[in-house]
């Protein structure tokens, strides 16, 4: 047999596997594991990844994905009462969160029930800030790899943060509340500035100045609104579902706008999640009990390198270089 025939063989293969997946992928929920065993085979071989983005592609040429947003020829936009709207959510941001871009935003966009007419998509490079003044006048700006999407109608005005960190400034209107989805957290305003930081494992809400009104989930029920102030911050877990309200600093909170990114007592792993969104190279926890370890200091967005020589004076690990280029930070050892 050809090596070409067998070329073409292992091909179709894996567009099937990439199709089965797309297929599983669309009715997933994110804790049913289905995200970890795609990226696994995602990652085995290279050409997965590029048979499942050429897969979703031709999908979304021909409507397959999506397809569950059509009602009565109209297209589901965010807010309406779509079935399992918060799943599409959590797995959107999942997704993104891994890091993996699949045929770009679009596919995300339409798995989190935004349609692709009425939304206007946003993102941002690992590394760079961006600003953006809506239509409406608001200023929606981006922290580095971030990804968002804007959709406005006659009565409403809503974002959705897929992974990353935004800040606002809302131009006020009452007729039109204001809200920021992140996952199964929902920030609504009517005026007023706030930040939200979405990662894999939580959402934190800072309000810098006026007032929100913040919905979440907890045990798959909606809990009644908490409501925040100037220099109040909330902090929900997707895993637990937990609540905590603080106060904060808002310009520490919002810092990053000018490059500087300040930590207080905040664990390594969500502090490398806001780092990588900043550094060329990505940066790895080697376990969980180095996930754990509490850091307070700063780290410059144009000085990752300086921050990762500094986190070894100041915890018990050690940073070594892989050979694909990626940083792992590991414990010292004798630490333990």
């Amino acid at each position: 047999m050809s090596q070409s025939v067998l070329h073409d063989a292992g091909r179709m293969q894996r567009l099937e596997m990439a199709a089965e997946w797309l297929q599983r992928l669309q009715g997933a929920d994110p804790g049913d594991g289905a995200l970890e065993e795609w990226l696994d085979w995602c990652q085995r071989d290279p050409r997965n990844q590029q048979a499942f983005d050429e897969m979703a592609g031709i999908w979304q040429a021909t409507g397959a994905l999506g397809g569950e947003l059509q009602r009565g020829g109209e297209s589901a936009t965010l807010g309406e009462d779509t079935p399992d709207m918060g799943r599409r959510f959590a797995l959107a941001a999942s997704l993104a969160g891994l890091g993996l871009a699949v045929t770009g935003s679009g596919w995300l966009m339409k798995r989190t029930g935004f349609a692709v007419r009425s939304a206007q998509e946003y993102s941002s490079p690992v590394g760079v800030n961006t600003s953006h003044t809506l239509q409406d006048g608001s200023v929606l700006e981006l922290g580095g790899r971030t990804f968002a999407a804007v959709s406005f109608s006659e009565h409403a005005r809503r974002v959705a943060l897929l992974d990353g960190e935004l800040f606002v400034a809302v131009n006020r209107d009452p007729l039109r509340p204001f809200s920021v989805q992140a996952g199964r957290l929902k920030v609504v305003a009517t005026g007023t500035q706030f930040n939200v930081m979405h990662t894999r494992a939580r959402t934190t809400v800072t309000v810098a100045e006026g007032s929100v009104d913040a919905l979440y989930e907890e045990k798959g029920e909606q809990t009644p609104k908490v409501s925040l102030l100037t220099g109040q911050q909330l902090i929900y877990s997707h895993d637990t579902h937990r609540v905590v309200v603080r106060h904060a600093d808002p310009e520490e909170a919002t810092a990053w706008r000018t490059g500087t990114l300040p930590f207080r007592d905040e664990p390594l792993s969500e502090v490398v999640a806001k780092i990588n969104r900043y550094s060329a190279r990505a940066i790895l926890v080697e376990n969980e009990h180095v996930a754990r370890l509490l850091f307070t200091g700063t780290a410059l967005a144009d000085n990752i390198h300086g921050w990762l020589r500094a986190v070894q004076d100041v915890l018990p690990v050690t940073v070594r270089k892989l050979r694909d280029g990626r940083y792992l930070i590991g414990p010292r050892p004798g630490s333990d």
